[in-house]
């Protein structure tokens, strides 16, 4: 198992480049813009992700290996619940590192499992983000606009953060694509108790 903290902002990787091992394993750092293939993460890896941009961040989440990674974001969102049965895990960005290195911890011995999505779910945010209003989404997809708000509430919520904006709007699209690529449906593997 090895560790990837991922990150476009200096300042936080200025902050943990004294950290070169965790527990016996090895600690990647990786400040962007960065050729992403010439990444080396493998099933079962924690990856912490600190992407301000969300161009970025959607390329990582489009990363094909991270979908059987232990997975956290940190957002510069509130987030009232870090600790979820699936990955990812967000958390808010102003966590100490005592705090991080303790999820990063827990989240070593948790199974790695990352909750399906339908297609429809993963559309919804797809159109809002790219900018299609409620209505537009609602017309061309044969829903009510209640329903709309309802699931996209649901989703935010989901992932512990507390403001449905543009913000969140975009994490969870992201987090979509990582069980759109995989084709999940409750993936999981195997707790590393090394």
């Amino acid at each position: 198992m090895k560790y990837h903290l991922i990150s476009d902002n200096s300042f936080f990787l200025s902050g943990v480049e004294w950290l070169s091992e965790l527990d016996g394993h090895a600690v990647e750092l990786v400040k962007l813009p960065f050729d992403i293939k010439g990444l080396s993460i493998s099933p079962g890896d924690v990856v912490v992700l600190y992407i301000s941009n969300h161009r970025y961040r959607t390329q990582f989440m489009r990363f094909c290996s991270l979908q059987l990674c232990r997975v956290f974001i940190l957002v510069d969102v509130p987030v009232f619940r870090s600790v979820r049965t699936y990955f990812p895990w967000l958390v808010n960005a102003s966590v100490s590192i005592q705090d991080l290195l303790s999820l990063i911890r827990m989240a070593r011995i948790t199974e790695v499992k990352y909750q399906s999505k339908t297609r429809q779910l993963r559309n919804i945010f797809d159109l809002i983000t790219k900018g299609a209003s409620v209505e537009d989404v609602a017309n061309c997809s044969h829903l009510t606009r209640d329903y709309i708000y309802r699931v996209t509430r649901e989703e935010v919520m989901r992932y512990g953060m507390a403001d449905c904006n543009r913000t969140a709007m975009l994490i969870c699209r992201d987090i979509n694509l990582i069980t759109e690529l995989s084709g999940v449906s409750g993936n999981k593997i195997p707790v590393c108790h090394s």
